[in-house]
């Protein structure tokens, strides 16, 4: 299963924003719009029960993150998967392993993307 998610400007936080210590009720804002964005797509899917992979592909056409900069992005987009019944726990138990991965894009191509987004590919 593969799902796309566009990144907000404004979503589009670094994890250093994080560690630095961003005030709570910007990180609550941050994290409400990434657990509850497009409700809709999953309503059609059902709960996935088996272990699974998860791979977070994150494709920037502003601003450029390193990998261990989308850490807090690909974490809210896990919890997410969870809070919208497409995982039923993001335990050890139903998710064997998590890769995240920033694709570095050619400027040319990057030109031509609407936006930021995230592709999450469910094994």
């Amino acid at each position: 299963m593969i799902l796309n998610y566009k990144i907000p400007k404004e979503f589009k936080v670094s994890t250093n924003a994080i560690y630095a210590g961003i005030h709570w009720r910007k990180r609550k804002k941050i994290a409400d719009y990434y657990h509850y964005i497009s409700v809709e797509d999953c309503m059609s899917l059902k709960t996935i029960i088996k272990p699974v992979i998860l791979r977070f592909e994150f494709y920037f056409k502003s601003r450029y993150l390193d990998a261990s900069n989308c850490s807090f992005m690909w974490k809210m987009l896990e919890d997410w998967l969870v809070k919208n019944w497409l995982l039923k726990d993001d335990t050890n138990k139903y998710v064997l392993w998590v890769t995240y991965i920033c694709i570095n894009i050619p400027p040319k191509e990057r030109k031509q993307m609407e936006n930021d987004y995230c592709r999450i590919i469910i094994q």
